[in-house]
C-alpha cells in the first residue's frame, strides 16, 4: 500500500524514537513524500537538526521515497529547487490528478513565502500532498489547519488526521497501532 507522510509526522517519530520499518514493513507498505515534502525537510531550521537527520536518513535508505512528477524546467526556481523532475526521473501525473491540483492551486495557492529564506510558498507543500490524497492515504497532524488537506478530507481525499492529544495520552506503540488500523480502511480502495 502506497502512503504519503506529511512533514509534521517526522517530529512524532523522532520524539518517540520510533523506527518506520517497525510499523511500516516494506513488504506491506511503500512510504512516500512529495518533492515539496523533500524541500520542507531541506528548509528545516537548525533547531530541528535531529528531525532533519532522521528524515534524510529514511530518504537515503529508501525507506521513504520521493514521488517526483515529470514536468519542464521553470525559470521561477533555482535548478536545485525545481518543482518538477526532468526526463527519466519522475512519473507522469494523470488528468484527474492535474484537475485536482489545479482546483487546489486556485483555492489555496499563493506566491507568498513565510520567510525569504524558505524554498516553498505558503501552502505549496500541503497542496501537493493533498492532491495525492485522492488516490493514496496521507498521514498528517494538520487536522486544525485550514487549507488543502481539510478541503480534500471533506471532498473524497484519504486524509488520516492524527490527534496531538491522543499522541500524548497513549503509548507510542498503541498510537501507531491505531494509525495502522485507520490506514487499513483504505487498503481495498488504494
Amino acid at each position: 500500500m502506497k502512503i504519503f507522510i506529511d512533514n509534521n509526522f517526522w517530529d512524532y517519530l523522532v520524539d518517540n524514537n520510533l523506527s518506520l520499518e517497525s510499523y511500516f514493513p516494506k513488504v506491506r507498505f511503500s512510504l512516500y513524500i512529495t518533492t515539496h515534502g523533500k524541500y520542507e525537510i531541506v528548509q528545516m531550521p537548525e533547531r530541528c537538526s535531529t528531525v532533519k537527520e532522521y528524515a534524510q536518513r529514511n530518504l537515503h535508505s529508501g525507506m521513504v521515497k520521493e514521488d517526483a512528477v515529470f514536468g519542464f524546467h521553470s525559470d521561477l526556481f533555482p535548478e536545485e529547487y525545481q518543482r518538477s523532475s526532468g526526463f527519466g526521473k519522475g512519473r507522469f501525473s494523470t488528468t484527474e490528478e492535474q484537475a485536482i491540483l489545479r482546483k487546489l492551486l486556485e483555492k489555496y495557492g499563493t506566491i507568498e513565502k513565510r520567510h525569504d529564506t524558505q524554498i516553498l510558498f505558503k501552502q505549496e507543500a500541503d497542496i501537493q500532498i493533498a492532491a495525492r490524497s485522492m488516490f493514496h492515504p496521507i498521514i498528517t497532524f494538520d487536522a486544525k489547519k485550514k487549507g488543502a488537506l481539510n478541503y480534500m478530507s471533506k471532498n473524497g481525499g484519504k486524509v488520516v488526521f492524527l490527534s496531538r492529544k491522543e499522541s500524548e495520552s497513549i503509548s507510542p506503540s498503541k498510537f501507531m497501532r491505531n494509525l495502522l488500523r485507520r490506514i487499513d480502511v483504505y487498503k481495498s480502495v488504494t
